[in-house]
């Protein structure tokens, strides 16, 4: 499992950041781990102005950018020190976003990212091919995506599994990061239609007894990776819906619940590209009212 000693934040002094640095801190100040505030300074944008200009205003512009950008993350950094007594230092680099984030994480020997997930790039919920998805896409760590302003410490954490081998790393990791939060287990049924069963002339009493078996020995499998887990019993029973895709399902109850987190690993059972988050996984950041964290840890053989 990863170690969570380093945390990093990513922030581009938005709004939606600043949900995402009042998070890390917050987890930083529980976790009692060191955080690393980071802002990529991308100067792509001062390539026209080197074509119309003499070359001498770029130069000063990027450099009065560099150093605000310095002066923003030193203040942030000292302000959330301040406030949850953590251990804090800032830090900017130059270059894409995305490779330098992912950069940073590595050097820093970071156990989790945080990012705000309509920052960065104005991430729209339909649309996730931004800077915080391919985050989610290429790191080899832990990304939370923080979509809602903190309120104290994760409440109520919903950990969808389907069973993979992605299932029982990413309800330790909902363990480690909110070990004090009501976790609850859940997995999506995948169902034959009523309908379907009826019009194929099946007796009444074979399908519900069908539907009943199904979601039996669905239970019995969560009740055994809790166990695996070492998962304290939680006031909600282990969630088994069933009636929709399973990023629909995950969603509403996600909503149902009141949960202010979901985790979830990056692939399930049918993942075909390590460098692609599966489907159900990306659709969820899309479409998830609460924080997101995406497991990427390796599936175990």
């Amino acid at each position: 499992m990863p170690s969570l000693q380093n945390l990093l934040v990513a922030t581009d002094f938005s709004a939606e950041a600043a949900k995402a640095l009042e998070r890390s801190a917050l987890l930083a100040a529980a976790l009692d781990a060191r955080l690393l505030l980071l802002h990529a300074l991308d100067m792509g944008a001062l390539d026209d102005l080197r074509l119309w200009l003499d070359g001498k205003e770029p130069s000063v512009v990027a450099a009065a950018m560099a150093e605000q950008a310095e002066r923003q993350i030193a203040e942030q950094a000292a302000a959330l020190a301040l406030a949850h007594g953590i251990a804090v230092r800032g830090g900017v680099r130059q270059g894409e976003a995305l490779q330098q984030i992912i950069a940073a994480a590595r050097e820093s020997e970071a156990g989790l990212l945080v990012i705000g997930r309509r920052g960065l790039s104005g991430l729209h919920r339909a649309l996730l091919g931004s800077t915080a998805e391919r985050v989610a896409r290429r790191a080899d760590l832990p990304v939370l995506m923080v979509n809602r302003p903190p309120q104290g410490p994760y409440r109520r954490v919903l950990v969808p599994v389907d069973f993979s081998a992605w299932s029982l790393p990413a309800l330790q990791l909902a363990q480690q990061l909110a070990g004090d939060a009501e976790i609850v287990l859940m997995h999506g049924l995948e169902l034959v239609s009523v309908g379907q069963l009826r019009l194929a002339d099946v007796a009444e009493e074979k399908i519900q007894h069908y539907r009943l078996q199904v979601r039996l020995r669905a239970v019995a499998r969560l009740v055994e990776l809790a166990a695996q887990a070492g998962l304290r019993p939680s006031a909600q029973p282990p969630s088994t819906p069933d009636g929709a895709s399973p990023w629909v399902l995950i969603v509403e109850e996600a909503r149902r619940l009141d949960c202010d987190l979901i985790v979830i690993g990056r692939h399930g059972r049918h993942h075909i590209d390590e460098l692609l988050l599966g489907g159900t996984t990306r659709v969820v950041l899309a479409e998830s009212d609460c924080d997101v964290l995406v497991c990427s840890a390796p599936p175990r053989a």
